[in-house]
């Protein structure tokens, strides 16, 4: 029996928490000096907080390696200048993270080229589990997934949650990035997270309709499942798409549970009454 997704609002806050432990700083290579300097020590104090040190070992971004700070910083000369004299692109910071998965993290297409070339392992997984696919999915680096994947990055890579890149650009809304992901080796759609979520799961929990309608039309079977996590979500489009493409709003899960009953349960019947239902005649919050 197919594992039954917890549909529960207590499961669909788990988004934010998974994701936020993920980012440490957004991308963008147009920083200067000093804001770069800013977000490093910001990054080596996150690194700490996820790894749980508290007095072990230096805080200050001067612990890190001259090649992953010159590469966060975006200094393409001085990275292939150090690469020349010998620094390693197995580096790690106190996270596990290499100079690629900076590199990626940064969106910065000249230095990802520069350290896969320079043989860089394009599934490098940091002490969470992330590789840097999951880094550039969850930045949405189109052409930076482009190169990894070039490279043999495993699509198939899960974190300490279960989630692969492909969950990931589905639940942020990655279109692009999520199709090249559908169409490279690995499980696809059908890659389930610790939950028992399928990548459809969290495009219809975030809401993330084209995404959605992509891993939709793969005719990937489990779309109740996905018809109820859009109900406990209150996600009213996703609704509409799941009835179009098919799914059943009286099918029942492991537990019993349909999308009209887990309507009902968090009240959705009752407090709607006027707005409009969908063509399977589930009610719909406007709000």
């Amino acid at each position: 029996m197919e594992k039954t997704p917890s549909w529960r609002t207590e499961a669909l806050g788990g988004l934010s928490s998974e994701m936020d432990s993920g980012v440490l700083a957004s991308g963008g290579q147009d920083l200067t000096e000093a804001e770069a300097e800013q977000e490093l020590r910001w990054l080596a104090l996150g690194s700490e907080e996820a790894l749980g040190a508290e007095t072990e070992g230096p805080r200050a971004p001067q612990a890190w390696g001259r090649l992953l700070r010159a590469v966060w910083k975006g200094h393409v000369s001085l990275v292939t200048q150090l690469l020349r004299q010998g620094a390693s692109v197995e580096e790690r910071d106190r996270a596990g993270r290499t100079p690629l998965h900076l590199a990626v993290l940064r969106g910065h297409v000249p230095l990802v080229r520069l350290l896969l070339q320079r043989g860089a392992p394009a599934g490098a997984l940091d002490h969470a589990g992330r590789t840097p696919l999951h880094e550039a999915a969850w930045h949405g680096h189109s052409q930076v997934a482009e190169l990894l994947l070039r490279r043999g990055a495993p699509t198939a890579a899960r974190c300490g949650a279960g989630l692969t890149p492909l969950h990931w650009a589905a639940a942020l809304g990655r279109t692009l990035l999520a199709g090249r992901l559908l169409g490279a080796p690995g499980p696809g759609s059908a890659a389930v997270d610790a939950r028992g979520w399928t990548a459809t799961h969290w495009a219809a929990a975030g809401g993330q309709l084209p995404v959605l309608e992509l891993l939709a039309a793969g005719g990937h079977k489990g779309l109740e499942g996905t018809l109820l996590v859009a109900t406990a979500a209150g996600r009213a489009g996703a609704l509409r798409l799941l009835l179009a493409c098919g799914a059943r709003v009286d099918a029942r899960d492991g537990s019993g549970s349909t999308a009209l009953s887990v309507a009902a349960s968090l009240g959705c019947q009752q407090r709607d009454l006027h707005a409009p239902p969908s063509r399977a005649g589930v009610w719909v919050s406007t709000s």
